[in-house]
This record gives structure tokens, C-alpha cells and sequence, in this order.
């Protein structure tokens, strides 16, 4: 099994991933900030592409294969810190509907 260290790798790696993906979004966002376009809302922008990178990210998530996923669930039941920043990446509500059962049998 990876160690908390090799598992935080591992999810701060699909997350830099999914933020790549959803550089557009982002990009759009921080250049709302300097528009004068009164419909192009910096913080809903931003709040759209930070859902698009956790959607990235839960489809980076469910492409590892069964050993990496078993190392996050373990490390999820096991490290507070982890688990917060894998949430956070994750999305809380998804977090929570996927995840609230996983303590180890």
C-alpha cells in the first residue's frame, strides 16, 4: 500500500490535472474581474470552474486503478489532513455521497 506521503502525491497530482483541464474557466474567471460587463460575475465564474476541476477530478479518481483507490480510502479513514484536502478536491457534497461509509472493514 502507498504511504500518506505517495497518496497526497497521488491526489495532488489528478488535481493539478483536472485544474489544467479546466484552465479555460478559470482563465475566464480572473479575467471577469477586469471586465465591466455587469453579467460576468468573477465569483460565480470562479465557483463554476472549481466544480469543473472536481468533476475532472472524480473522473481522474475512478480511472486509478482498484490499488490506488484502496490507498486513498485507507488514508481517508486515517488522516484527518487528508481527508480534508481530498474533499476539497473531491467536492464536498460528491464527498459526501460517495464516501460517507468508508470506514475499513
Amino acid at each position: 500500500m502507498k504511504t500518506l506521503e505517495e497518496t497526497f502525491d497521488l491526489i495532488n497530482q489528478l488535481n493539478d490535472e483536472a485544474h489544467s483541464d479546466s484552465y479555460e474557466s478559470w482563465t475566464k474567471a480572473d479575467n471577469a474581474e477586469d471586465s465591466d460587463d455587469e453579467d460576468q460575475d468573477p465569483e460565480y465564474l470562479r465557483e463554476l470552474a472549481s466544480e469543473e476541476q472536481s468533476e475532472y477530478f472524480r473522473d481522474y479518481f475512478y480511472d486509478l486503478d482498484v490499488e490506488d483507490q484502496e490507498a486513498i480510502k485507507h488514508w481517508l479513514n486515517n488522516n484527518e489532513d487528508f481527508k480534508e484536502q481530498f474533499q476539497c478536491y473531491f467536492g464536498y457534497e460528491d464527498f459526501i455521497a460517495n464516501f460517507e461509509n468508508t470506514e475499513e472493514e
